[in-house]
């Protein structure tokens, strides 16, 4: 419900839920702006607290009330404010896969916010496609980060992802292979074999007069 008020300085009407205001009498709100400058014109003239009525907002995440004028705020993201406290904790969450995700376009995009038409394709996706967030993500670091795809031709989508996903699987797959066949050569290489010894039993050398010497010399 808008609360539509008139300045008493400039006569124009306005909705104090929107704009900043100074209660300059009982029951009399003008814009802070005119307020200011009614405190230039007379020395006199007491200046009054400013309200802005979109000062308080709700942390993003802990959904309680915030000042964005506190110490005690941060701007996170598109016009989102957060407790530090809160934002700390957020930082030490372990992210879904779907967080995680858009995490990452962000990034590849150089964006603050996920745009309609990419929530769109990642819900097309996840829905008709059967792909995993997870999936996506790995798919779209495939074809930008290991294959070197470039990222102009995708005007800020991801519709590259049906393209490459298949490609992506089976590039990740063979890792693991490879990586579970490492396991097991470690496992063989540390594991201590153990083999028997046999030290055989000392005999007493004879020395043997050659069938033929000559001179009749013993040989050595």
């Amino acid at each position: 419900m808008a609360h539509i008020v008139t300045c008493p300085y400039c006569k124009i009407r306005f909705d104090r839920d929107k704009e900043e205001y100074a209660l300059v009498s009982a029951r009399r709100y003008a814009h802070a702006a005119c307020m200011l400058r009614e405190a230039e014109k007379d020395p006199n003239y007491v200046k009054k607290e400013i309200i802005d009525p979109l000062d308080n907002v709700k942390c993003a995440y802990c959904q309680k009330e915030l000042s964005k004028k506190s110490d005690d705020c941060v701007m996170v993201g598109n016009n989102k404010y957060v407790h530090k406290a809160c934002q700390a904790l957020e930082e030490k969450r372990e992210k879904t896969d779907k967080e995680q995700l858009e995490e990452y376009i962000k990034q590849l995009f150089g964006s603050t916010y996920i745009d309609p038409r990419v929530r769109n394709q990642i819900k097309k996706f996840v829905d008709e496609y059967n792909y995993t967030y997870s999936g996506i993500r790995k798919a779209l670091i495939y074809h930008y980060e290991i294959k070197g795809g470039d990222k102009s031709k995708a005007n800020g989508g991801i519709g590259i992802v049906p393209y490459v996903y298949e490609n992506a699987y089976n590039y990740y797959y063979s890792l693991w292979v490879a990586q579970q066949k490492n396991k097991d050569v470690e496992i063989e290489l540390y594991t201590p074999k153990v083999k028997e010894i046999v030290i055989p039993r000392p005999e007493r050398k004879v020395k043997k007069r050659p069938l033929f010497a000559f001179l009749d010399e013993e040989v050595e």
